[in-house]
């Protein structure tokens, strides 16, 4: 009897550009996957807040169900999802980038 791993496949990584609007993952980085962790850039002056769905919004000190999950520089966030899709973002600024792994 054969016995095997089953694991990832090859990882995808990337940077993504700032957005000061709900944003969609980029369409390049859409794909099924497992995990997905996005990591804000350690020379980030703001913030990078991640949600899923485009009525994503930065805090405003009210109280919603469209607020982002806040990554400040150099924090990182991981998920597990079916598809990277379904990730939109909103910065500060948009110099507050980010950096993605992919696993398929």
């Amino acid at each position: 009897m054969a016995e095997g791993y089953i694991g990832y496949s090859i990882p995808f990584t990337g940077e993504v550009q700032g957005a000061t609007s709900a944003t969609q993952f980029p369409s390049a980085s859409r794909r099924a996957c497992k995990r997905v962790t996005i990591t804000a850039r350690s020379d980030n002056s703001g913030s990078v807040f991640i949600g899923f769905s485009s009525s994503l919004t930065a805090p405003n000190g009210t109280s919603d169900a469209t607020t982002g999950i806040e990554l400040i520089a150099g924090q990182s966030i991981t998920f597990h999802i079916p598809h990277t899709e379904l990730i939109w973002y909103i910065c500060s600024d948009t110099t507050d980038d980010f950096t993605f792994l992919i696993e398929t």
